[in-house]
Parts: structure tokens; sequence; C-alpha cells
């Protein structure tokens, strides 16, 4: 692999899932230097570098700042920011909001920044890797890595390309992939229908976030097929999505059967309390549901008379929030009283718990106030 060839095929990412493993570590990766000598529309390695120093200030700025901060509760603030620029472990790698693109991204396997060998997180979400970018990144793990317990590379603007490879990875079983967030990449119906035949046939796959993509009915009746069959899906998030009330039924309906699913979060999807007689079915018979978020809808006190209905039919749901629906002031005191009857703990109102994670970073959910 010569320096012209990987100058001609540097926008066609997919030609590099013919080369073997040691071909891109030996060649590709070693010649990246080249890409960005002959690439006009990449930019120049100058300001590349520029890049990596900025990063390493931010790393180094924190170092200095920690051991003011040991004692104190802004620590933990300063920690999760720390956490944001700087590689925590060998295994786990977090850059988020780092603005990244590809080149940048590419510079960045060129200086040995990742081991896709052994990093076993990598959460790149609120980037701009592009479709080129993301479909690089996913050659990569394809090429190296074993196990990938959680890959976030949400908001990232990722496309048609990235998307091929994922579902190569996806449909191959190459990586032992756990855990996945797509949010906030405006997928659209098409994109996600194509992924969710590699969804389909993956076998390891247990952690999905697909919120905020534009998805709508065809998204929702998929969902439902694949819910029906899955025995692996523990934790789906599909929020700021387009189902409403007359489209979240088909992927509820999958629900029913389904013995694996655990988490279900459908925030900020217009739901009012049409859409709960959906749940009453799906509730009425699911046994393995524990934690459901309907955060941010629009349902009401009446609403929440015909949920209280449900829960108390249902033992399994622990936890539900409900935090930002339309209840009139006058009966959230009532809510809380009457939630006491019921085994799910209900959240009303953000001030009832602490969020201490964050959902995407950790995959860990909420730790709740007694």
């Amino acid at each position: 692999m010569n320096p012209s060839n990987i100058s001609s095929n540097i926008n066609n990412p997919k030609n590099y899932l013919n080369y073997s493993s040691s071909d891109l570590s030996i060649k590709y990766i070693n010649e990246l230097k080249n890409i960005f000598k002959f690439q006009d529309d990449f930019i120049n390695s100058s300001l590349l570098e520029q890049f990596e120093r900025d990063l390493n200030i931010k790393i180094k700025s924190f170092e200095l700042m920690k051991s003011s901060f040991e004692t104190s509760t802004k620590f933990i603030d300063k920690l999760r920011m720390y956490l944001r620029w700087k590689e925590v472990s060998n295994e786990k790698i977090i850059l988020r909001e780092c603005d990244i693109n590809a080149e940048k991204f590419l510079y960045l396997i060129y200086k040995k920044y990742f081991n896709f060998g052994i990093i076993h997180e990598l959460n790149i979400e609120h980037n701009n890797l592009g479709d080129i970018g993301g479909a690089y990144l996913l050659i990569l793990i394809s090429k190296f890595s074993i196990k990938i317990d959680y890959l976030n590379i949400g908001y990232n603007k990722i496309g048609k390309q990235t998307c091929e490879i994922l579902i190569d990875i996806l449909e191959k079983n190459s990586v032992r992939l756990l855990g996945l967030s797509l949010g906030g990449n405006k997928l659209g119906d098409k994109l996600f229908s194509d992924i969710s035949v590699g969804i389909s046939k993956n076998s390891f796959l247990n952690k999905l976030f697909i919120n905020d993509n534009d998805l709508g009915k065809i998204t929702s009746v998929i969902l439902g097929s694949i819910l029906k069959y899955d025995k692996k899906l523990k934790f789906l998030d599909v929020s700021k999505n387009y189902f409403g009330d007359e489209n979240i039924g088909y992927m509820l309906k999958g629900l029913i059967c389904n013995t694996s699913l655990e988490t279900l979060i459908i925030n900020d999807m217009g739901l009012t309390n049409k859409s709960l007689r959906n749940f009453e079915t799906t509730l009425g018979i699911n046994t393995t549901l524990k934690t459901l978020f309907l955060e941010r809808n629009k349902l009401t006190y009446k609403g929440w008379r015909l949920l209280s209905d449900i829960l108390n039919k249902n033992k399994n749901i622990e936890y539900i929030s409900l935090v930002g629906n339309n209840f009139e002031n006058e009966y959230i005191n009532l809510i809380i009283e009457q939630q006491r009857q019921i085994k799910a703990k209900i959240i009303t109102k953000t001030d009832y718990f602490i969020q201490l994670t964050s959902l995407n970073d950790n995959l860990n959910l909420f730790e709740y106030l007694e």
C-alpha cells in the first residue's frame, strides 16, 4: 500500500475492509502522515500538531489543579471535565466535545493515542467525525478490537458509509460489541432499517441508544419485530424521535413477549394519556421490564391514574420517571402520596432524585433518594 493508494482511497473508507490487519497496522497507520501531504482537503499537519498541543495543555492544566481540589466539593466537577480530555486508562477513553473531526481523528491514530487491541470503552460523543471519520473508526475497531463494552459515536454526523461498516461488524459478529450509542446522528428510518438487519443477526449487543435520530413509524415497527424475538437486548433508549401516540404501539407490541429488556427510555416523544392504553396491554403481560423513563412528555394527572392502575397489576417495574410531564401542581402531592402504595418508585420532580453519573458515559442509571 503506497501513499498514492492511500490518497486515492481516503474518501472511500470501505475499501480498507479488504486489507489485512497487518497491512493496516504496519503500512496504513505508519504512513498516515502521507494523507496530510497528498490530500488538499485535509488539514495540514502543523494545525493538527497544534490541536494535539491544545489537548495536552488541557490535560496538564487539570493535573496542576488536581491537588488544590482534592478536598473540595468542586473536585468532582473538575474530574468530570478532565475525563472529557484524558485517556482514563488503556481500556477506557472518553473524548467528548473535543472538536475532533475526521482529520484530527486520523492524526490521533497516527500519534498512537488509541490502542484498539485493548480499548473496552470509547466515548467520542459530540464531536464532528462526519461519515468518513466514523467509517475509519469502525474499520479500525473491526480489524483490531476483540471486545468493546461500550462505543459512543453519538452526535457526530455519521451517515451511510459509517453505517455500512457498522452493519458489517454486527452481522459478522467480528467484535464483541456490547453497548452502542448512535444518538443524535439524524439517521432516519431508512438507515436504521439497514442497521436493524445487523442488530437482528448480532449475538452480543445488549445496550442500544438510538435517541434523537428522526425515527418514526417504520422504526417503531422494526423495533417491535426485534423485541419480539430478541433474547439479549437489555437496555433501549428511543427518546426524541417521532413515534407519538399513534406509532409507539408498534414497538410496545413486540415488548409483550420479550424476555430480556430491563430498561426502556422514551423521553421527549410528545406522548399523551392516549398512549398509555398501549402500555396497559404491554405491561399487563411483560414480566422482565424493570425501569421505564417517560420524562418530558404530555401526561396529565388523568394519565397518572391510568398508569397507577397498570403499576398496581405489574409488580416487576421498580423505577419509573415522569419528570417534566404536565402534572397540575395541585396533584403533585397527591401523586406522591398515591405512589407509596405502589411497589415501583415514581419520580415526578427532578429534586426527588440524584443523578450520580452520566447515563451515556457509564451506562449506569440513577441512584434514588429514599
